[in-house]
């Protein structure tokens, strides 16, 4: 496993990124440096080179959900050929989220200044997540 990327570095992106993308991670339970490496169901993975592609079985569900974002294999193999993505690494997880975040129709660096404008962007982002167009 390489060097994961901090807060600090990840917040360049923007203070709105850094905001949005910790609504996100709480809301998969990948906060922390350990969320990258994160399967469905909560174990871990250590090989970063690639998205593990392994489905894994908790609870009756089943699922290929990896990463901070819980990248599915499909969804994941489609923002790593648009964004020329060579590895899974915490960089590459960031760079597909704030893409998906952006095909969903939410800019990820907005600061949403009350409650009303986060919900809007959370219907959007979980919206087209229930109803893919």
């Amino acid at each position: 496993v390489t060097e994961p990327v901090t807060g600090a570095a990840i917040s360049a992106n923007g203070s709105g990124w850094a905001r949005l993308r910790k609504v996100l991670r709480t809301g998969e339970g990948t906060l922390g440096d350990k969320g990258y490496t994160t399967l469905f169901g909560g174990g871990q993975f250590t090989d970063i080179s690639r998205h593990p592609d392994t489905v894994v079985s908790k609870n009756g569900y089943n699922s290929s959900a990896a990463g901070a974002y819980q990248f599915l294999t499909p969804t994941w193999n489609r923002a790593a050929k648009a964004l020329d993505l060579k590895d899974f690494s915490p960089a590459s997880q960031e760079a597909a989220g704030r893409w998906l975040t952006r095909q969903r129709g939410v800019d990820p660096d907005a600061v949403y200044n009350t409650p009303e404008e986060l919900l809007t962007a959370i219907d959007k982002l979980f919206l087209k997540f229930l109803f893919p167009i």
